[in-house]
């Protein structure tokens, strides 16, 4: 397996974009050991812009399950602030400028039959990050009058928690199809509770249909889903779901 790298750019909703790049490089000089990074660039509106950057080391098992430990950064800026509904509520707005600075320990296990098309076996994918995050203050939030001291409960360091897990089960149903059982979800916790700009985006094709791609904001959730295979050729196949 060679090097890959990936580049995507998405307007899922006329207010939100996003870019994305990912490059890795499995092995170094012939050795399991290589090297992955994750680059995203996500904008939503004129309420605030998000960079995120993972880089790290992965070791390959046989098999192509492999694990992961790096270093996570996240800064999320706000972009046009309401100032006359921050005067009108009387306290800060639930978007805020944040800096997020993390360890990683990403695992993945593959153990089916077939990488692409799957008839029996499970796939694990999980990250987990641990980190300090800290609220920095907006020169025009702390500019407004009676904000000047709006800043001192939340600006100190805090110790966040944030974790994503994807396992699929596959039941194989004689030579025609198979049944994949998938249940993911996803944490962030911070004693001082998160905000709004660093929930999780679900919804959609990759974690629920039926709903807006990235329509979904929350801090946690699970999904559990059903759904049958019917096999078309060795690389393509049919499926209904259930959720």
């Amino acid at each position: 397996m060679g090097e890959y790298i990936f580049g995507q750019y998405k307007k899922l909703q006329p207010e939100n974009q996003e870019v994305i790049v990912k490059f890795s490089l499995p092995y170094i000089y012939n050795f399991a050991f290589g090297v992955d990074t994750d680059f995203r660039l996500f904008r939503n509106s004129n309420q605030h812009i998000d960079l995120f950057l993972t880089a790290g080391i992965q070791y390959l098992f046989k098999g192509l399950s492999n694990v992961k430990f790096g270093y996570h950064y996240k800064s999320s800026r706000l972009i046009d602030i309401n100032v006359e509904s921050i005067k009108n509520s009387g306290r800060l707005p639930s978007n805020l400028d944040i800096l997020y600075r993390s360890g990683v320990l990403s695992v993945q296990m593959l153990q089916t039959d077939y990488r692409f098309n799957p008839t029996k076996g499970l796939l694990l994918d999980f990250r987990g990050n641990i980190g300090q995050k800290v609220i920095l203050e907006n020169s025009v939030i702390s500019g407004i009058e009676g904000f000047e001291k709006a800043y001192d409960d939340v600006k100190k360091p805090t110790l966040q928690l944030e974790s994503e897990m994807d396992i699929q089960y596959f039941i194989p149903l004689k030579t025609y199809g198979t049944f994949r059982l998938r249940g993911m979800g996803g944490l962030k916790y911070n004693t001082f509770g998160i905000r709004q700009n660093e929930y999780f985006r679900i919804g959609g094709s990759a974690t629920l249909r039926g709903f807006d791609e990235e329509s979904i904001w929350t801090d946690r959730y699970f999904v559990l889903s059903g759904e049958f295979r019917l096999f078309l050729d060795r690389n393509s196949f049919f499926e209904p779901s259930l959720y």
